[in-house]
């Protein structure tokens, strides 16, 4: 189940840091980390992109500080927190793709209405 979930994880954090504006604190490295990457998007509230995530694409994410504050405070995301992806034995690869994908288009939006915007 660990190895699962460490794949899952690896591949979670690789797509989530080429994404362009996607910020992912902490270790890069997967066997330093347990199946939970927090991250942020540029320009997007934390509570709002993962009620999009939700809302659009069917992706269940969490928002904010996590009963964490320090911690935030200690990664630079305080106050405005992160979004939360978590993985486990149950988890699919293409779950994951489809979170990616996800994350992906709504960074792009966001991007591309920065542009119109300047």
């Amino acid at each position: 189940m660990r190895a699962h979930e460490r794949r899952l994880t690896e591949r979670l954090l690789a797509g989530l840091r080429r994404i362009p504006g996607v910020t992912v604190p902490g270790t890069p490295d997967p066997e330093r980390r347990v199946g939970v990457v927090a991250f942020q998007v540029a320009g997007w509230d934390p509570t709002a992109l993962a009620a999009e995530l939700d809302e659009r694409f069917g992706v269940l994410a969490r928002a904010g500080l996590h009963c964490a504050p320090l911690a935030h405070r200690t990664l630079g995301c305080f106050p405005r927190g992160t979004v939360r992806f978590s993985v486990g034995w149950a988890t699919a690869a293409d779950e994951v793709e489809a979170a990616l994908e996800a994350v992906r288009w709504l960074a792009a939006r966001e991007e591309a209405a920065l542009r119109a915007s300047t």
